[in-house]
């Protein structure tokens, strides 16, 4: 049987669980927004026009894939 201390330190982290559960389900809404900025920021913006002027590697180099004839035209970052 486990002593007073570990029983202590399993229902504090019982408590904790609880109460985390009960934020989350109260501001499930505002995590799964900032959940989607982020995935939006780390992986691209789907093709809406991004931010402005550089960033993101800017428009430097050429693409190679610009000169082709096969190449379909289109919004490009």
């Amino acid at each position: 049987m486990p002593g007073p201390e570990a029983m202590q330190r399993q229902l504090v982290q019982q408590q904790a669980g609880e109460v985390f559960m009960e934020w989350l389900a109260e501001n499930w809404f505002s995590v799964l927004i900032g959940i989607v900025f982020v995935g939006m920021h780390m992986f691209g913006h789907g093709g809406h026009g991004g931010h402005g002027g550089g960033g993101h590697g800017g428009h430097s180099a050429p693409d190679k894939s610009e000169n082709d004839p096969d190449r379909r035209s289109g919004h490009r970052h």
